[in-house]
């Protein structure tokens, strides 16, 4: 499992299947699953994130598409990686 491992420096990791929409809310790069219609599933960091278009790097290369032709590839698997706030901060309440 992709959190499976040791995690430096207290750094949390979520892996869920989510939308668009949510990932904008959170505000943090992710990396996601692609599964093409042939070979192996890729994961791509998503860097950048618009009305209309998602920025992906694989490895060196960055790309920008449109969120409908990214949809044909992606199920809504990611991985997300932030870190909680220090210990002994109160969350603000209702």
């Amino acid at each position: 499992m992709p959190c499976d491992g040791a995690r430096p420096d207290g750094v949390e990791c979520l892996v869920r299947t989510t939308t668009w929409g949510r990932l904008r809310r959170l505000g943090l790069p992710a990396i996601i699953e692609l599964t093409p219609r042939t070979g192996p599933k890729r994961y791509a960091t998503l860097t950048a994130l618009g009305p209309r278009t998602a920025t992906l790097q694989f490895g060196d290369r960055t790309f920008t598409a449109p969120l409908d032709e990214i949809d044909l590839f992606w199920n809504g698997a990611t991985i997300t990686l932030w870190k909680p706030p220090s210990a002994g901060v109160v969350s603000i309440g209702p």
